[in-house]
């Protein structure tokens, strides 16, 4: 597959540190150049802003300033965060980190294997490859017979930074959408909203090379592909009538039209010729739309045009403006107010595939992820694609909710037992990691039943002992009531007072007016004007009048009783009132302690589930895998008691991770409109960023051995060119005779090297074609006689009736599935009929591809050392004697290490090209078997077409028929398709292994030749001159490390080394 455009080039620095860098916010409406690709740090060019450096001085942004860093843990939104570095028009967050005083940075150090000292090699091997470059075009005439020249371009290629396929498969609802934008660290990339265009489409994830921050490249479909999609259109809507539902096939089809053809309300009174060229569909058919933005919220708009459905987005989900003026729809995507109720077209049906690219840590260091939507799409060319990808994949993911995960025994059932075979198969089960989603999703009260033990288990140790809520909101309302009863009792006092003929001023409350039992008197923060310890109704003792109509010792003695018992009233209820407020303060803090106490609660229950689902998944696993190898266990040679590989270790290696994408977006100050998630005090607990490490960790190795091999590569090319220097001219003290029986002696020396290597070349494929003929070809026979023997099983599946089973298919599925030659949604006839093949053969391709055959590749690396070794050794004494530098024994003893690393190197590319091609062969058998069935398919399609009774019964007729006539033969060539496959992959291998061999043997020819050689023309010398002088100066390869003086940076501090490659980036 090409590189698509913004690939990195041998130039670019894979080195990267996201795990030190929160957030890089970039300014709107500025052209960005990236340079240094791999660091999370960007840096935008153009007019630079002028900035303060630490010094206080006024210098344009783009200048080597070095930066001014406060640490700030990302508490908050990150909108929220003070800026803590500033570099051009780039704002850089970070973690905690004290920066380090100025010293000196460590360069590229031999025999140090880390990834970090692995690329800063590469990167200064590629700076002295550069000027070996200009050296040799110097001196070369003609530059493509110039073999330094070449060398130099060929290593060039091997600096190109791998690319890690790390394809995501789940079922519907399983969270993968919200998960990959939780890795990226993008609150709004994928859509989430389970539309039914973003999960048809496989959408690749990767880092973003090109100046701005996001890109997209929007591929659609041929027109041939159209066209037989419209076929497929046209059949489903004709089955309208009998299919009911908005899920239905008619009504899928007629969404499509709709979509593509909005101006066309009866697709079917236009021809597919008419369709097909018109002008909706022919400006896009075959072409790629690329676009690039640095704003997120614009970006997604415009990407959300191509695989937005609008008929899922209209109605009431089409509320809200956005700042810009636009509508909101339900996914969040901003459009046109015009757009979104006209009848546009919409392009989700035609698009192939959807690439983006971005700017995200966890992508710097080559790692490329996928939503593989799966491989059953209604749409022919997405399910290929995805089929291919699936084929690519370094590494593949699983996602499930969490509450499935134990239930549903995810690990076993979630892959089907076919997807099950093939990565067994293409042997790829190490490969394979569980991710449980929604780990937030939680019902504590079912929880703790679970685990009780966590319940019983205190969860802090409180200095006072816990106040039940209940308990002080019970005492509250007492108290509440108790005051409402006072406060009428004041008032029944104050109405009695009042009859006996007083004077006094009503209680009034805060707005002046006359007292009233309302719900505010039973708090104390509402108090009434007038009201006091001595005067509770208001009443004026001065101004005080007595009823002239009872007696006045009567009336004066009543009215002090009732003016005492008033006082006490109020005065209980101002006690009242003060417990009221400490009971409410009480009472929320009681709340509070009750919900941190609920949070760790449910965080524990949390964890314990998580660990519970860990085990449980790892064991599924386990016991899934263990079948697969049980499946063909021979009876004679079985061995029940005997372990077929290490499964404790199958176990501990499996990756599980439980996380809360929604939790982790909420922590990082994302979704502001979501409600905020419990439990999660910070984002280690959601677990994405250790999906994050482990999504970095499974580039590494591929980083390295593409690090090692550039390395090797130019070590070996340095020693090659130090043995042409060392050349100062012929011994005066040898004569011709001797000068010729070294030659000769030599000559015979390496004539014989080459044909050991030859022969060790065939022997090795010979081995590795008995191999795979033992244990793949001759079970073949076996295989395919087990297969025609299920037929009849087969058959009675497809046929069962649905009266008889609910399992049953009903006429128009049996329809869409032969319409779709064999394959529709989850039905997959072809590969039905071949899977009683599949246990048989399984197991033992495998073994042979994923143990034997690359233990014989390294002992063919071993052994061809072995006899570059013994060459060396041969040659030595001769040698000593014949030069006059002594030191040309030594380098070339020293070159051995790397003619080893080369026979490894080529020893490991055979064993890639071997893997990619038997992944392909074994998923060979299917098409096969769905072109011999084409013409069963075509006649059942063409009997449904008919009317009246008895359709469905000509369909199945037509089907045994044609199955049970050709299955002998169809199995037959299907199995010889895929050993023709095999043995042309054989071929490629020898031809491969013939070529690199021969390479590299001429590589150690020149070599051994120089040293004894001494003749030079005076090109050579003037060029030898040169060259010395420039690897004299190059200590990439000495014992002791080499270093340079770097301001701001420091040795083991890899905030420093990123600071100064970002700084690096203005010089």
């Amino acid at each position: 597959m090409a590189d698509p455009p913004g690939s990195p080039g041998p130039h670019a620095n894979c080195s990267a540190y996201p795990e030190l860098l929160d957030d890089v916010k970039l300014e709107e409406d500025n052209e960005a150049n990236y340079d240094n690709p791999f660091q999370v740090a960007d840096v935008l060019l153009g007019e630079a802003p002028l900035v303060i450096n630490p010094t206080g001085q006024t210098a344009p942004a783009n200048v080597n300033l070095p930066l001014n860093l406060t640490p700030q843990l990302q508490a908050n939104a990150p909108a929220d965060n003070p800026t803590n570095g500033l570099i051009g028009r780039v704002e850089i967050k970070l973690k905690e980190l004290v920066p380090a005083p100025s010293t000196t940075r460590r360069r590229y150090l031999n025999h140090d294997c880390s990834i970090e000292n692995l690329e800063n090699g590469r990167k200064e091997g590629l700076h002295f490859l550069d000027r070996l470059r200009s050296l040799f075009q110097k001196y070369s005439h003609q530059p493509s017979e110039n073999r330094w020249l070449k060398q130099t371009e060929e290593l060039s290629k091997k600096a190109v930074p791998p690319r890690v396929i790390i394809g995501v498969v789940g079922t519907t609802g399983a969270g993968k959408s919200s998960l990959i934008n939780a890795l990226l660290d993008e609150e709004r990339l994928v859509p989430t909203n389970s539309m039914r265009a973003c999960t048809a489409v496989v959408t690749e994830i990767s880092f973003n090379h090109a100046p701005n921050r996001y890109r997209a490249e929007i591929e659609f479909i041929s027109l041939a592909e159209w066209e037989e999609e419209l076929k497929l259109i046209f059949g489903d809507i004709e089955l309208g009538n009998q299919q009911k539902g908005d899920n239905s096939d008619s009504a899928i089809a007629r969404a499509k039209t709709t979509a593509v053809y909005p101006d066309t309300p009866d697709i079917l009174k236009s021809s597919i010729k008419e369709l097909l060229v018109h002008e909706n569909v022919s400006n896009v058919l075959g072409k790629t739309i690329e676009f690039a933005e640095d704003d997120p919220i614009v970006f997604y708009t415009q990407l959300q045009k191509y695989v937005d459905s609008k008929t899922k987005t209209r109605g009431k989900g089409m509320k809200g403006k956005s700042k810009t003026g636009g509508q909101k729809g339900c996914n969040g995507g901003l459009r046109n107010a015009k757009e979104s109720v006209g009848t546009s077209m919409e392009f989700w049906p035609l698009i192939r595939i959807v690439r983006l690219y971005v700017k995200a840590p966890v992508l710097a260091t080559g790692a490329a992820i996928v939503d593989l939507p799966g491989m059953q799409d209604a749409n022919a060319a997405r399910a290929a694609v995805a089929s291919r990808y699936i084929e690519q994949c370094s590494s593949l993911w699983v996602v499930a909710p969490i509450t499935r995960a134990v239930d549903d025994k995810t690990a076993k059932t979630l892959l089907s037992n076919n997807f099950q075979r093939r990565i067994q198969m293409d042997g790829t089960l190490s490969a394979v990691t569980f991710i449980c989603s929604k780990t937030d999703d939680i019902n504590l009260s079912e929880m703790v039943l679970d685990f009780e033990d966590i319940v019983d288990e205190p969860l802090s140790t409180l200095e006072t002992p816990e106040i039940s809520t209940t308990l002080l909101q019970e005492n509250l309302e007492a108290l509440k009531d108790e005051r409402n009863e006072i406060v009428m009792s004041i008032d029944d006092i104050c109405e009695e007072m009042a009859a006996m003929g007083c004077s006094f001023s009503p209680l009034k409350g805060n707005d002046g007016s006359p007292k009233r039992n309302r719900p505010t008197d039973y708090y104390p923060d509402f108090k009434r004007h007038g009201e006091n310890a001595t005067n509770e109704c208001g009443l004026n003792d001065n101004n005080m009048e007595i009823n002239d109509d009872q007696p006045a010792d009567s009336v004066e003695k009543r009215w002090c009783d009732a003016s005492n018992k008033r006082k006490h009233l109020s005065h209980r209820k101002k006690q009242i009132d003060s417990e009221i407020k400490q009971m409410i303060e009480l009472l929320n803090n009681a709340r509070e302690n009750e919900q941190r106490k609920q949070n760790k609660l449910g965080l524990r229950c949390i964890i314990e589930r998580n660990q519970t689902v860990k085990a449980q998944i790892r064991q599924d696993f386990t016991d899934g895998v263990r079948q697969l190898d049980e499946a063909n266990a021979e009876e004679e040679s079985f061995d029940p008691s005997v372990d077929l590989r290490d499964y404790d270790q199958v176990a501990r290696a499996l990756p599980v991770f439980c996380v809360s994408s929604k939790a982790y977006q909420k922590l990082k100050g994302r979704l502001r409109r979501d409600h905020a998630v419990k439990a999660f005090c910070n984002t280690e607990e959601t677990e994405i960023p250790a999906l994050q490490a482990h999504c970095l960790s499974l580039t590494v190795a591929q980083r390295k051995s593409g690090c090692q091999s550039f390395l090797n590569g130019l070590q070996q090319l340095v020693n090659s060119l130090d043995l042409l220097c060392s050349i100062s001219g012929s011994s005066e003290s040898l004569c011709e005779e001797r000068k010729e029986n070294n030659r000769i002696f030599l000559q015979s020396r390496l004539d014989a090297l080459q044909l050991d290597l030859e022969n060790l070349t065939g022997e090795l494929l010979a081995e590795i074609t008995s191999a795979i003929k033992r244990n793949i070809f001759d079970k073949f026979g076996f295989a395919s006689s087990q297969a025609c023997n299920e037929v009849e099983n087969t058959l009675e599946e497809w046929h069962r009736s649905r009266k008889i089973s609910p399992e049953g298919l009903a006429w128009n599925t049996y329809k869409a599935i032969c319409r779709r030659q064999g394959v529709y949604k989850h039905h997959d006839w072809n590969s039905k009929l071949i899977q009683p093949m599949m246990p048989i053969l399984a197991a033992s391709w495998e073994r042979s591809f994923s143990l034997l055959i690359p233990k014989m590749l390294s002992r063919f690396a071993e052994t061809s050392y072995g006899y570059v070794k013994a060459l060396n050794e041969s040659l030595a004494p001769r040698l000593s004697a014949r030069t006059a530098n002594p030191n040309i024994p030594l380098k070339l003893k020293s070159q051995l290490t790397t003619y080893q690393a080369s026979f490894k190197e080529i020893s490991c590319a055979s064993d890639a090209m071997l893997n990619q091609s038997h992944k392909a062969a074994n998923r060979a058998f299917v098409p096969i078997i769905a072109a011999e069935l084409k013409e069963a398919y075509e006649d059942c399609g063409s009997a449904s077409e008919s009317v009246g009774q008895g359709v469905h019964i000509r369909m199945k007729n037509i089907m045994t028929e044609h199955v049970q006539k050709g299955r002998h033969e169809m199995f037959r060539k299907s199995t010889e398709h895929v050993q023709s496959e095999l043995e042309g992959t054989l071929q490629s291998i020898r031809n491969f292994l013939a070529l690199k061999i021969e390479m590299l043997f001429q590589t150690i020819r020149l070599d051994y030749e120089n040293s004894f050689e001494k003749s030079q023309t005076s090109e050579e010398k003037a060029l030898n001159k040169e060259l010395k002088k420039l690897l004299q100066r190059n200590t990439m390869f000495n014992g002791t490390a080499a270093s340079t003086s770097t301001s701001g940076d420091v040795q083991g501090q890899p905030f420093n080394w990123i600071k100064n490659e970002v700084n690096a980036d203005f010089a």
